[in-house]
Formats: structure tokens, C-alpha cells, sequence
């Protein structure tokens, strides 16, 4: 089984891909956009199961209180929390 360490470095790294994009502080993204990066950042390799655990939902969930799911009736959105967001920063910029 893989790490949390693991899993936490895949979705900072899905994070820090949207803030090249974007070139702006991206600290959410929805559920589908997140899949989809895990999928390109692991050459769609990626599989819950391989941490344990049934589903992307339940991935996330466990890489909290650093990862918060928002569900509005539509959309689930997931957020860097606050104390986590320095991570997406290239070192070079953090400070």
C-alpha cells in the first residue's frame, strides 16, 4: 500500500500543475479536474485502491484536515487548506 506521504506529494503536485496554468493562487479545483490530474501526473496509473481505500472521494478524505471536500449539491470541490497552500509555491518563491 502507498504512503500518505505519497498521496499528499501526487495532489500537491496536481495543485502545483494548476498554478502553472493559471499563474494565480489556485487553492481548489473540482473532483473531476483533480482526477484527471492524478491521471496525467501518473500516466493514468492512478488508483485509489493502491492507498487503501475504495474511491477517489475516500483518497481525499483521508489526506485531511490539509485536504477539505465542499460539496454543494453539485459540484465537489476540492480545497488546499490554508496550511497547506505553501507547498504549491516553487521554493524559489516561497519567501
Amino acid at each position: 500500500m502507498k504512503s500518505r506521504e505519497y498521496a499528499m506529494s501526487l495532489v500537491i503536485a496536481a495543485f502545483r500543475q494548476a498554478l502553472k496554468k493559471k499563474k494565480t493562487g489556485v487553492h481548489s479545483m473540482t473532483l473531476a479536474v483533480l482526477n484527471n490530474r492524478l491521471l496525467q501526473l501518473t500516466d493514468r496509473k492512478f488508483d485509489p485502491e493502491e492507498f487503501g481505500v475504495r474511491d477517489l472521494r475516500a483518497f481525499l478524505v483521508e489526506l485531511g484536515p490539509e485536504i477539505r471536500l465542499l460539496d454543494d449539491g453539485k459540484d465537489v470541490c476540492v480545497e488546499l487548506a490554508e496550511n497547506a497552500r505553501h507547498a504549491i509555491v516553487p521554493s524559489d518563491e516561497n519567501g
